[in-house]
Order: structure tokens, then C-alpha cells, then sequence
């Protein structure tokens, strides 16, 4: 799993530096302590994005979830301001799932959306997503180029 998010961050990265002006992240998932990569590729007042974190859940000493990653991709609207909208589909893999109790089938759903918002300041770009479906956040900051 660790060598697909390599490739990927690899490939985001390749096509990020094609295109004007695009800004990368560092992206944190305070759920599952979850560390990884978003990449902005503007198109006028329209943009996409793509994004790939990996994380580790642990909710008590035999409550956790391994290995989670989650790749997502999605389409931005920008503002007049420095200001942006963004929507987008993600997808979730999980590995070994340890529960005292049966976990909610929304829990471990392999397919989900996510809304965010976000700010430039400058060349500092920041972001906050929210996946409603999972109730799960995340945290961007980053650079515009």
C-alpha cells in the first residue's frame, strides 16, 4: 500500500508542475492522525484537485483500524477573492479492522464525498475538508507556485 500512495504522490506531483500556477499541500487527517499529499490545478475560475493520505485509526487498545488510505479528487470553484469552494468523491481502503463491537457499515464504506473551503494568503494556501458521510476532517496547508 505504501509503494500505490508513492506512486501516486509521484503522479500528482508530475502533472501539478504542467499546469499554472498550481499549489501543493501537506494534508492532516486528525481522525486517523493521517499525513498526506493535495495538489490544486487551476483553470480559471475553475480547478481540480487530487488527494492521497494514509492513517492509522485507534480509538482504544483493542479498537482500531490499520492502514487506512484514502484517495480523493474533486472540482473547485474559485472566488473573485483568493478564496475557493471545493467538492469531490473519495475512496477508502482499510486494513485489519479490530472492534469489541460491530462497526457501523457507513464506518468502513469504501466510497464517500467530501466539502471544503479554502484561502490563499499570498503564495500560503490553506484548506478544510469535511466528509459528511463519515464525519471526518481534513487539514491542508500549503504553497501556491
Amino acid at each position: 500500500m505504501k509503494k500505490l500512495l508513492l506512486i501516486t504522490w509521484l503522479i500528482i506531483g508530475s502533472m501539478g508542475s504542467l499546469l499554472a500556477q498550481p499549489a501543493a499541500y501537506v494534508s492532516f487527517s486528525p481522525a486517523d492522525l493521517g499525513l498526506g499529499m493535495r495538489v490544486d490545478m487551476p483553470f480559471n475560475h475553475f480547478g481540480a484537485y487530487i488527494v492521497a493520505t494514509e492513517g492509522n485509526y485507534k480509538f482504544a487498545e483493542d479498537w482500531y483500524v490499520k492502514n487506512h488510505i484514502k484517495l480523493a479528487v474533486g472540482g473547485i470553484l474559485y472566488n473573485k477573492s483568493d478564496s475557493f469552494y471545493s467538492m469531490g468523491l473519495s475512496y477508502h481502503t482499510y486494513g485489519e479492522v479490530k472492534s469489541p463491537y460491530e462497526m457501523p457499515r457507513k464506518a468502513l464504506m469504501p466510497i464517500s464525498f467530501e466539502v471544503g473551503t479554502g484561502i490563499y494568503l499570498g503564495r500560503l494556501c490553506t484548506a478544510i475538508r469535511v466528509d459528511p458521510l463519515k464525519w471526518d476532517v481534513m487539514l491542508d496547508v500549503g504553497i501556491r507556485f
